[in-house]
């Protein structure tokens, strides 16, 4: 599994993973793997899940990308999130492997009014989809793609938030920093997770 982490707003968008990419029975493909890929200047998509081979033989997440980047090259962003999570949700499932999370994030355009939208797709009928709007009034949105919660820890979720509010200022650096953390903690108690950081930023 991975650990991706997103913390967007207004005009820009820090995207930071752990490097580690299994295949369905636990064999590590790669140590230092993205996991995350740059759309147009305005849109990042990140995933997460088992690294497998796909029915004709391709790589799952190369089938995800191709169909992310027409979707999104055809349409309007939240038709094309709209499709992305519809093509997301029929993915084939299986418990031991297969699992696809799926995250975008669309960091706006002030002249035109649009405000950022996040994506959170999955092929796991236990993990519910939607898109989400960054209302002016919320400055920073967040989310995390993560390995199974473990019962006695936080979630990646909770953690990140409690360290962005920890911070006297909110900035890149500072930001970088918490996703930093974030990764440190996660791979700390979970052994699918390692501490091969990778990032990105738009703005």
């Amino acid at each position: 599994m991975s650990l991706v982490s997103l913390v967007y707003g207004h005009g820009f968008c820090s995207v930071m993973s752990d490097g580690l990419a299994t295949d369905s029975f636990g064999n590590v493909l790669d140590s230092n793997m993205e996991k995350y890929i740059k759309i147009n200047r305005r849109t990042v998509i990140c995933f997460a899940g088992s690294y497998r081979q796909y029915e004709n033989g391709s790589n799952l997440y190369e089938i995800i990308i191709d169909f992310c980047k027409k979707a999104i090259n055809e349409n309007g962003i939240r038709k094309a999130m709209n499709k992305i999570m519809e093509f997301i949700e029929e993915l084939p499932f299986y418990e031991q492997g297969g699992k696809v999370i799926v995250a975008i994030v669309y960091i706006g355009d002030t002249k035109s009014n649009k405000k950022p939208l996040t994506l959170r797709a999955a092929n796991d009928p236990s993990i519910t989809s939607g898109i989400e709007e960054l209302t002016k009034e919320t400055p920073l949105g967040y989310a995390v793609l993560e390995p199974n919660h473990k019962e006695g820890y936080q979630t990646g979720s909770d953690y990140l938030r409690k360290l962005l509010i920890e911070q006297k200022e909110l900035n890149l650096d500072t930001i970088r920093n918490c996703q930093k953390l974030l990764n440190q903690y996660v791979s700390s108690i979970d052994e699918t997770v390692n501490d091969q950081t990778s990032q990105i930023i738009l703005k």
